[in-house]
């Protein structure tokens, strides 16, 4: 076992090692659960993929320690968001965004994910597509 396995394995219940590919992985670890561990998985990949990004692209490079803090922060700031009482509901008008495809020889995964009030039921889908913008795979 390396020693960055061992890490993982020791800080979260995230290590499966009978998973083979990434949808396999994230059944083997949330299944169908409905509780506090898709929250923690949702921040963990974000924060991975962040982490990936600055150290493409401005070459800074943080261990996993500083990751998992990220995400743990996140998660709490979010949760602590929830706490606060609205009292009106209103839909911001949707940003005019466009979707772009990856470069070349890289693969763009987009995640969403749904709560319903109640917090009973949640929902999350992903969608790959390869350096061309074709799709690969899609899992919900």
């Amino acid at each position: 076992m390396s020693s960055s396995s061992g890490c993982l394995e020791a800080s979260c219940d995230y290590f499966s090692p009978s998973a083979d590919s990434l949808e396999g992985w994230v059944h083997a670890v949330l299944g169908n659960a409905v509780d506090e561990r898709w929250g923690r998985f949702i921040v963990i990949i974000w924060s991975l993929w962040k982490q990936r990004n600055l150290a493409e692209w401005k070459e800074e490079f943080q261990g996993a320690a500083v990751v998992s803090w990220a995400a743990d922060s996140m998660l709490k700031s979010w949760e602590d968001a929830q706490k606060l009482k609205v009292t009106a509901r209103q839909v911001p008008a949707s940003a005019n965004t466009t979707w772009q495809k990856p470069q070349q020889g890289h693969i763009k995964i987009n995640i969403d994910t749904a709560v319903n009030e109640m917090g009973r039921t949640r929902v999350w889908e992903w969608v790959t597509r390869n350096g061309r913008g074709t799709f690969i795979k899609a899992v919900n």
